[in-house]
């Protein structure tokens, strides 16, 4: 995908840097430091969860 779709690179910085400040993405360290992998951090995790288990109660009823 190319980055025209998700904004500038000022933009895409910008926010996934909000997202870290809110503890919602970690960054994981590699070994080639021109590469650097976003994992969600526990706070996602718990929030994807909640989604999940919303939308099972809603398609269950």
């Amino acid at each position: 995908m190319s980055l025209k779709y998700l904004g500038s690179r000022y933009t895409l910085r910008k926010s996934i840097q909000k997202l870290i400040d809110l503890d919602y993405l970690n960054i994981d360290a590699t070994d080639d430091s021109r590469q650097r992998s976003l994992v969600p951090a526990a706070r996602a995790l718990s929030l994807f969860d909640a989604i999940g288990k919303s939308i099972s109660h809603i398609v269950a009823a």
